[in-house]
């Protein structure tokens, strides 16, 4: 794994932002979607110095250094920046619950030599290399597919027309564009999906630190220490009660049968991260 130390490619910035351009202390939080990356977003921002963004920083990397050193710049002289917020006015743990992008002052104590985290899912996997190549911390989340693919198909995903749910083989979705399909079957093309971005994250494994879901609900202490020493960050205090056991229960999801059949046949990765 490669965190702190690897020599960052220094990205020509307006000369007011270059003090604010910091590779060494920026994290990038990516993962297949509905794997817990906006709950490890939100743990993220409990620990000291350290600011997590959800879906609000740019997904083309040659526009991302510039909008990092704006919102460190912003964070140091107390601006408000976006963020994700819940109904309740909390950083939101499900974007596909009831949700709001507004500006906010983050009121924590913040030094220059703060981290910024920003997370997207498979926009930055998509790209992972060209985030590495920056000279950035990355980690990606990871869940049984099986849940994930149900997770895909409920009535809040399509609801909401994530690019998961609306998978048709007419999709053209940016989110695809580097997956080769096969198949027709809504499901089975979800199926090939996960596999591809699997794949990508386990041929990325000694570059950026894996997370499963089902560890981070399971043993959320554990897990984040372990992140934020791989991301040389300050050792997480006490985590809110904000982490539920792992929400992978058939009964919250329709049609696993076919789901499975998908998975069985189309996703030999899963076998990779201990998915069964």
């Amino acid at each position: 794994m490669t965190a702190r130390g690897s020599t960052p490619r220094q990205t020509p910035l307006p000369g007011s932002l270059a003090s604010y351009h910091r590779p060494d202390r920026t994290l990038v939080v990516s993962g297949i979607s509905r794997s817990g990356t906006s709950l490890l977003s939100v743990l993220l921002n409990t620990v000291s110095d350290v600011v997590c963004f959800n879906e609000v920083m740019p997904t083309d990397p040659d526009r991302l250094p510039e909008a990092l050193a704006r919102a460190r710049r912003d964070l140091l002289t107390g601006r408000p920046v976006k963020n994700k917020f819940d109904s309740q006015g909390e950083l939101t743990t499900d974007t596909l619950g009831d949700m709001v992008i507004r500006k906010a002052v983050v009121k924590k104590p913040l030094t220059r030599e703060m981290t910024v985290a920003t997370k997207r899912n498979i926009p930055y996997l998509n790209e992972a290399e060209r985030l590495l190549g920056l000279g950035y911390s990355m980690v990606a989340m990871i869940r049984d597919p099986v849940y994930t693919l149900g997770s895909w198909g409920s009535p809040k995903a399509t609801a909401a027309k994530i690019p998961g749910a609306t998978l048709s083989p007419d999709a053209t979705h940016p989110h695809w564009h580097k997956v080769s399909f096969t198949k027709e079957d809504v499901v089975e093309r979800r199926a090939e999906a996960w596999q591809h971005f699997a794949s990508r994250i386990w041929d990325l494994r000694d570059r950026l630190l894996v997370v499963t879901y089902e560890r981070l609900c399971a043993e959320p202490e554990r897990t984040m220490a372990a992140l934020c020493s791989f991301a040389g960050l300050a050792p997480p205090g006490p985590l809110p009660d904000l982490v539920r056991p792992a929400q992978n229960d058939a009964r919250r999801y329709r049609g696993l049968r076919r789901i499975r059949a998908a998975v069985h046949l189309l996703c030999p990765a899963r076998e990779l991260f201990g998915y069964r």
